[in-house]
């Protein structure tokens, strides 16, 4: 996962022995069974695999909104040479579900998403996300935030 076009959207190109490291650390802080305040928030890390070589990555990670609301955020990166085969709509479908089991009764999961993402965008909207405006980040600008619609929002929605 180490090409720049795949990580221009994750905060910066990281080298396959870094995403090792990155990996190697997540597992640890998990293993642990407790999360630090310096583990920056992280809630779960997965490896994406097919055909037992690891081609991705999801993770869950706390996240504050603007609003002061706390809500869980979803990720993921699939390596390029992986990509329109799926695993990106996998990956996320999974990560969120296992977000919506560690959400606590009334927390938002949400996504957050590079405004010029349109692959990323497309994921989300896969797997039932709507867009919730724009979240801006001092460190990547604005993003495009994505939520679970509400249930007032989903039986006003036209069936289709």
């Amino acid at each position: 996962m180490g090409d720049a076009e795949t990580m221009e959207h994750t905060g910066g190109a990281l080298t396959p022995d870094e995403v090792a490291l990155m990996l190697d650390r997540y597992v640890a802080r998990a293993s642990a069974a407790s999360l630090a305040p310096d583990d920056e928030d992280i809630v779960a890390v997965y490896a994406v695999e097919q055909r037992g070589e690891v081609v991705g990555s999801a993770d869950i990670v706390r996240f504050v909104a603007e609003d002061g609301r706390a809500a869980l955020e979803i990720g993921y990166a699939i390596r390029r040479d992986r990509w329109r085969c799926g695993l990106g709509v996998r990956a996320a479908r999974l990560i969120l579900a296992v977000a919506r089991g560690l959400a606590r009764p009334g927390q938002r999961v949400l996504a957050l998403v590079d405004p010029g993402h349109d692959a990323s965008i497309g994921v989300l909207t896969r797997i039932g996300l709507v867009s919730a405006g724009v979240h801006h980040d001092d460190e990547d600008g604005d993003v495009l935030v994505y939520v679970q619609p509400s249930r007032a929002h989903a039986e006003a929605a036209p069936a289709g």
